[in-house]
Order: structure tokens, then C-alpha cells, then sequence
């Protein structure tokens, strides 16, 4: 028996993706808009009816990627597509979709997107097999460990003096050539640093001969200036680095992830909001301006900066996308996302 006909067996699908798209559950539509409706049913009977160069086109904010995820679960569930290539321009715009099928959970079943079928990144994947090659290691479980000391060893310390001071060296000798180092350089800024440039600075020094990773250069300034450096233990993202470049050129005077100054920013900018609204005689900010004011911070400290295009994602996307922030804050916005983000990433 061959596998088309074996699914049919087991599955009782019809033999092709064609017969099957034809034969295809109604869409439940709770949960989803008239405009995302359509888009869906429209792209079904272009696909069963054989015209495949089907062409969706949706105004920003009305949820094309979620409407996008919703199609391919469909053909994946009931049209037994077997693969989707799913492509964007932008790195940041992959990892966003990324987290869109991440959190998709299905009307037709009790599980998410991923917990039924495997969503690939390409880079990631990639970048994962690396980091197991570079990190592999045999643990002896069975012999049982003596404490000797818990302290650094001398020459353990001389490693991450030597890791300091080439990373420092690094960041002088190249401080006009490359851009991140340009803009982190300038008091005050000359130019707002992008997500790309901080991640193009992050692949070239964690290529030979640098080999320097995020949380070893981190771990080299806890371990010569413990005092200073905060959260050395915990996993670092790709933004941190703009906090090691600040403290390696001494603009801060302590260590600390990026996530955790932009909160600090963050409170300091909300306080100075009730201040001047109370000042101006508005009411205070609405318990749903405060959650869309998070996920803004939180996108901030993962990416540097949010535009307009970025609540088209998730998790914008899920709580009404560019639509619902503009109903939220009204002409207010433009103002609020240009203060975020020049205030958070300072």
C-alpha cells in the first residue's frame, strides 16, 4: 500500500491535497474578524479550486499573521499539507512570527500550535546544533564531588581579565567603524541603535578569533568586579550587549541586563505621566493603557525599539493589533511610542 493510500486508510482522508481542501470543516469563527473570515474562506476556495497563486492583501493591524497561522493549521489539520514555508524580510518580523505559531491554540483541539506540529526557524535551528557543539561535556554522575574552594581560581581570573580587556580593546579600535559602537559612543545619542545593528555586532565578536559569547563576557565582569554586575547567573539575550558595551566604556557604573534598566526607565516615565496628567487635570491612565504600556516596554527591551508595523505580531496582535492600541491611547499614541522609545533603550 502505498503512503497516500495508507493515510486514506488510517486517516480516511481523501488522496489528495486538492479533494481534501474541498472537503474541508467550516471555520469557527469565533474569535476571529469579518475581514480575517473572508480572507480564510476566500484563500480555502482559491486552493480547492486550483488557482494556488492566491493573493491575500489586508490594511496593517487587521491581523494578517494570525490569519496567516490560522490557514496553515487548517491545511495542516484537515487538507493533510505536510509542509508550509512560511518567509519574511526581517529577522525580527521571523522571530515575531515565530512566536505567533508559538502561542496559536487551536479552536478544534485543547493544544497549541506547536504541541501538535513542529514549527521550524531555519536560523534558529541552526544556531541551536552550534551552541550543543560548543557546549557538549560528559557529566560523571556517579563519583561523588568534594568542595575544594568557591572562590575564583587565579587562573580563572586571569582568563576574564584577559577576556576584559580584549573585549574593551575591541570596542575602542572599532568604535568608528562599526555602527552599534558608533551610536552607543555618541552622548546623547546621534541616532536611534536598531535590533540590527547590536545583532550584527553580537555575529562578528562571536566569530573567531573574538569567539565572545554574551554570558561569558558577562561572567569575566562578575568575576573582576562582582560588586558591580548583576544577574551573572541568569541567561542573557541579544540587548544585553548594549549593557556590556555601556559598562565596558564606563557610561554606567553598574553591570545590569537591559531588560531590567528599561523597567527601571519604565517606572521612572509612568510616575512622570501621573504627574503631569494630574498637573494637566486628565484622568490617570486606565488599568488597559497599563497593559498595552508593558507589552510596548517588554518589546522594547527585546528589540530596542517598536514601530507601528511590530503590533501586527504577537502579542499585540492577539489583543486587537494596531487597531485596538490606537482606540486605546487615541492621538495620544505617536507621542507615546516616540517618548518609549527614546526614553526605555536611554
Amino acid at each position: 500500500m502505498d503512503r497516500a493510500a495508507e493515510s486514506q486508510a488510517v486517516y480516511g482522508l481523501p488522496l489528495t491535497l486538492r479533494s481534501r481542501l474541498r472537503q474541508m470543516p467550516p471555520l469557527k469563527e469565533e474569535g476571529l474578524w469579518p475581514a480575517q473570515i473572508k480572507a480564510i474562506g476566500n484563500l480555502e476556495k482559491s486552493l480547492a479550486e486550483n488557482r494556488p497563486r492566491a493573493l491575500i492583501q489586508m490594511a496593517t493591524g487587521s491581523g494578517k499573521t494570525f490569519t496567516a497561522v490560522t490557514s496553515i493549521y487548517r491545511m495542516i489539520k484537515f487538507g493533510g499539507a505536510r509542509r508550509v514555508l512560511f518567509l519574511v524580510d526581517r529577522a525580527n518580523l521571523g522571530r515575531q512570527t515565530l512566536k505567533e505559531f508559538q502561542q496559536y491554540v487551536s479552536p478544534y483541539s485543547p493544544y497549541k500550535f506547536t504541541e501538535e506540529y513542529i514549527v521550524q526557524q531555519p536560523e534558529l535551528r541552526r544556531r541551536l546544533v552550534e551552541l550543543y557543539k560548543t557546549t557538549e561535556q560528559t557529566i560523571d554522575v556517579v563519583s561523588k564531588d568534594e568542595v575544594l574552594v568557591s572562590a575564583f581560581s587565579a587562573e580563572a581570573l586571569e582568563n576574564a581579565k584577559k577576556t576584559v580587556i580584549s573585549f574593551e580593546r575591541f570596542i575602542k579600535e572599532h568604535k568608528d567603524e562599526i555602527t552599534a559602537l558608533q551610536i552607543l559612543y555618541s552622548r546623547p545619542y546621534k541616532a536611534r541603535l536598531r535590533f540590527e545593528e547590536i545583532k550584527a555586532l553580537a555575529q562578528l565578536i562571536e566569530k573567531p578569533p573574538y569567539s565572545w559569547k554574551i554570558d561569558r563576557l558577562w561572567e569575566a565582569y562578575a568575576a573582576l568586579e562582582k560588586s558591580k554586575v548583576k544577574g551573572a547567573s541568569a541567561p542573557h539575550i541579544l540587548t544585553d550587549l548594549v549593557s556590556l558595551v555601556r559598562f565596558a566604556i564606563h557610561q554606567d557604573n553598574e553591570l545590569v541586563p537591559f531588560p531590567e534598566k528599561v523597567n527601571v526607565n519604565f517606572n521612572a516615565w509612568m510616575a512622570q505621566q501621573e504627574i503631569n496628567r494630574r498637573g494637566m487635570g486628565l484622568p490617570t491612565l486606565t488599568d488597559e493603557q497599563r497593559r498595552w504600556l508593558e507589552m510596548i516596554r517588554d518589546h522594547i527591551a527585546a528589540n530596542l525599539s517598536i514601530e507601528a508595523g511590530d503590533f501586527d505580531y504577537a502579542p499585540f496582535a492577539q489583543q486587537g493589533g494596531l487597531g485596538k492600541v490606537h482606540q486605546v491611547f487615541g492621538d495620544e499614541l505617536n507621542k507615546i511610542i516616540e517618548e518609549l522609545n527614546g526614553v526605555l533603550a536611554a
